[in-house]
Formats: C-alpha cells, structure tokens, sequence
C-alpha cells in the first residue's frame, strides 16, 4: 500500500525498451494494450503500457520496435509466474526509437499534442 501511495502521482518514464506483444485493452478507456519487459536487480518488470493513440500503436512491431514511454503510474500487481511484478502505465506518450526519420519527427510531436488534448 506504501508503494502504491508513492507512486500514484508519479510519471513513469521507460527509455529504450522493446515491445514484446500488443493486445486489446483490458482497461476499458484504451483500445490496445502494449506489454514490454524491463529489468531491475530483483527481476523482470512486466509494463502494461496505455495510449489513446492508435495510429503510433499501429506502427509497432512485436518483438522489434523500441521504444521511449512516458505516462502515469496507475497500479502494480503481482502473479505467480517468474516476474518480480508488473506494473500499468496510463496516458502513455510514445516515442519510436526505430522508424523515426527527421521528417517524421514534428508529425509525431503534433500527434503527441493531440494525444494529449
């Protein structure tokens, strides 16, 4: 309870992690879902990661793109399989490290705007 406190009102920033799958949306404010692996000293970290912006989703890759993800705690939960826990990132900012090309670069700042509004 202690860490969730801490963390209710944190932004969670990931930087260069690879998606591993993406999935409808279990959180019925979202369409998609993308799920990414980070690790940490105590063992992997499943991320849920959340975004309304659908046409960014659409250009990743499983198992391929990387990507920088910004966005609001929402909750953490653990289940008995090898992950040390897993966490959800809400209103997620999404930054494709692997398909940018400069030209691309202020469409997505404009999509970002508009993700946001």
């Amino acid at each position: 309870m202690i860490l969730k406190n801490e963390l209710s009102q944190k932004v969670i920033e990931l930087k260069d992690i690879t998606v591993k799958d993406i999935v409808n949306s279990p959180n019925v404010d979202y369409n998609f879902c993308i799920i990414a692996d980070v690790p940490s000293k105590k063992g992997n970290i499943e991320c849920f990661i959340f975004s309304k912006n659908t046409k960014k989703i659409a250009r990743l890759n499983k198992q391929a793109s990387k990507i920088n993800v910004e966005g609001n705690f929402g909750r953490y939960f653990s289940m008995l399989d090898s992950y040390y826990t897993k966490i959800e990132i809400l209103n997620a900012s999404i930054t494709i490290l692997d398909q940018e090309a400069p030209a691309e670069e202020s469409k997505e700042k404009k999509e970002d705007l508009e993700e946001k509004n």
